[in-house]
């Protein structure tokens, strides 16, 4: 049975392309080189537009307790976005370890990659670099809403959960091919409010990030702009 729209077939094609892109894997091949704890075939249904009832049933079980995170989605929407985003993920820690050299592990309460029937909220990787500990939060826009309106969302208390950390927010802007990298403790105070009532998170809480310029890179100077002037101080967030 199929169940994407045209919106989720666009998320599957772009999070195929970034994988390809900077890793040469078709994403069903990734996904099942990552060796994920989830069943293997399960992903590729869902990734393939296709889900059967035993699948349905599956997915039910696990993701029923779920509607505070769904929001509106499916369950098979809301399956298909954690895949993409552990896809994502994974991708960015290899991308770290093998291209940049720089030793990172995932660190999300999800890392094993199984649907959890309750999920906790922490920062999706850890990079390790002189002696120093990076936590990474890893967003998505396949829209191009950040651009358009100079802002970002972030639900619940996860900006402040990367405040605590002293953490770096890595977006992808899938549609203007544009890349985030904010130390967000560096954020001027101001260029941050806190929304109580979200509508597109079903009315639940957010903080909203103004977003600047100067704060887009073209996706393609991904690597040139991590290694440019030492990744170091790109970390540390001591050069912008």
């Amino acid at each position: 049975m199929a169940f994407q729209s045209n919106y989720y077939r666009n998320k599957v094609q772009v999070t195929n392309l970034f994988v390809e892109n900077h890793l040469g894997y078709y994403l069903l091949d990734y996904v099942e080189l990552c060796n994920w704890k989830e069943d293997l075939k399960l992903c590729n249904n869902l990734i393939n537009n296709y889900v059967t009832e035993q699948n349905k049933r599956y997915l039910e079980r696990k993701l029923s307790g779920l509607s505070h995170l769904k929001d509106r989605r499916s369950n098979e929407e809301y399956a298909l976005d954690l895949i993409l985003g552990w896809a994502i993920e994974d991708a960015m820690r290899d991308i770290f370890n093998d291209l940049l050299h720089v030793n990172t592990s995932l660190n999300s309460a999800d890392r094993n990659r199984e649907f959890l029937t309750h999920p906790e909220a922490s920062s999706d990787f850890k990079i390790y670099h002189n002696d120093q500990e990076h936590y990474v939060e890893v967003v998505s826009d396949y829209t191009g809403f950040w651009y358009k309106y100079s802002l970002v969302h972030l639900r619940d208390d996860k900006f402040l959960n990367l405040k605590a950390e002293d953490g770096i927010l890595f977006g992808i802007d899938y549609r203007k091919n544009r890349f985030l990298f904010l130390k967000v403790n560096n954020i001027e105070g101001n260029r941050v409010r806190r929304i109580k009532a979200h509508r597109p998170y079903g009315g639940k809480p957010a903080y909203e990030i103004s977003l600047e310029a100067s704060d887009f890179y073209q996706i393609e100077d991904f690597l040139d702009y991590l290694l440019r002037e030492d990744i170091s101080r790109r970390l540390e967030g001591t050069i912008p």
